[in-house]
């Protein structure tokens, strides 16, 4: 699947562009300020972001398992450190399903890091306990292109590009689903095995929410 037209410099958010340059170690002043982007590691040239979430994945899968939801900070223990495969996604009441092909995922480490795939780019950034679930910050994305008419990737590109800086989502954690909701979006995950922290790298040319 190709992406949506996303690219840039950092200081930008997104702007068009049809490739991912290659991934970069960053200083360690620059380290410093973005501390976390440990899931930057994962994206890799000229594929698909999807591609990348999948090479990252340990094998494993969840089940929904029966109990009271729990919202953060009490979920936030749960849904830490681990990867969550995006299963259906709800907008004004309408609930699409999601199949595993389209490699639409969430992703947490132990330390912050954030990263979700929405099956054409791959964003990254950090998280932050927040109220009832968390506020994501310091993103990037990749910028590939997309000019299909697929509703389903539409609707995973729309949804996920919803976390933004300083945005918040709701988060409540039932067994091994995690439902998030954010922008007027809820996405409903599975858990999907551990996410650990990753070396702290930036995409070379991605586009980015973070004054340069």
């Amino acid at each position: 699947m190709k992406a949506s037209a996303l690219a840039g410099q950092p200081g930008s958010k997104r702007s068009s562009g049809n490739r991912s340059s290659p991934v970069r170690v960053i200083g360690e002043g620059n380290a410093r300020r973005r501390t976390a982007n440990e899931t930057h590691s994962q994206i890799c040239a000229g594929v698909r972001c999807r591609g990348a979430l999948a090479a990252l994945a340990a094998a494993g899968c969840g089940t929904v398992t029966g109990g009271t939801p729990n919202s953060a900070p009490a979920a936030q223990a749960g849904f830490a450190g681990y990867k969550w495969t995006v299963t259906a996604i709800d907008q004004a009441g309408k609930e699409t399903t999601v199949p595993d092909r389209y490699g639409v995922g969430l992703q947490f480490t132990p330390n912050g890091g954030f990263g979700a795939s929405d099956s054409v780019n791959y964003h990254s950034g950090t998280y932050r306990q927040a109220g009832d679930g968390f506020a994501t910050s310091s993103l990037y994305t990749t910028a590939m292109g997309y000019s299909g008419k697929d509703p389903v990737v539409l609707l995973a590109v729309s949804a996920i590009s919803a976390f933004d800086n300083g945005v918040h989502a709701a988060a409540a954690l039932n067994g091994d689903q995690l439902t998030v909701t954010v922008g007027g979006y809820t996405l409903i995950a599975r858990r999907d095995g551990r996410q650990a922290n990753p070396p702290t790298v930036i995409p070379t040319g991605a586009s980015s929410s973070v004054a340069g």
